[in-house]
């Protein structure tokens, strides 16, 4: 979890344009509901780390754990990350995807 005075759609633009820069290729982006319910957001990215084809996959949901709602209101991210070569990525990244329906906080 990670404090913070944004929102998510600030913190998933900055991250897509973070990663562009770097030259990572955006190759699709979502939305996914978490086990309760709640709305985040995914990006897959393509890209070459060290002469290596990789895929990227990140997924964001705004939240504030429940012992904070008493006394802070501010905004929390929660991050869930994939990264592997592109064979390996390509082989699970739908799986992963599927799975962060499961994701709790």
């Amino acid at each position: 979890y990670e404090p913070t005075p944004a929102d998510v759609d600030f913190w998933v633009g900055r991250l897509r344009n973070d990663l562009l820069e770097r030259g990572y290729r955006l190759v699709e982006e979502g939305q996914v509901a978490d086990r309760a319910g709640r709305d985040g957001r995914w990006l897959e990215f393509a890209g070459n780390v060290g002469g290596q084809r990789v895929g990227y996959l990140v997924a964001i949901w705004p939240r504030a754990p429940f012992w904070l709602w008493f006394w802070d209101r501010g905004n929390w991210l929660q991050v869930v990350e994939f990264a592997a070569p592109q064979a390996v990525f390509a082989t699970h990244s739908a799986a992963v995807r599927e799975s962060l329906r499961t994701v709790r906080w």
